[in-house]
């Protein structure tokens, strides 16, 4: 979770989590369709959170991340007018 300058206090940024990395295998082969050569980190290892691509550019990326949990925001107070409509 981190915050970025100039951004609306509240909106939290993070990834989200797909599972566990199971295999070397597994880790290797994402890294072959990533654009960089590095899915996630170099420092992967089976047994580290598999992160999801959000935006689908082949790896795990800030932007995408801090995409989706804006949504995540927008539906929160969506779902906070409906219990307490104004």
């Amino acid at each position: 979770m981190y915050f970025k300058e100039g951004e609306s206090l509240g909106l939290i940024r993070g990834h989200v989590a797909n599972g566990l990395f199971e295999s070397q295998e597994q880790i290797d082969n994402l890294n072959a369709g990533a654009p960089s050569g590095l899915y996630q980190s170099s420092l992967t290892s089976p047994g580290d959170v598999y992160y999801a691509d959000l935006d689908g550019d082949g790896e795990v990326s800030s932007s995408a991340s801090g995409l989706m949990l804006q949504i995540l925001v927008a539906l929160n107070l969506i779902f906070l007018e409906v219990l307490i409509p104004t």
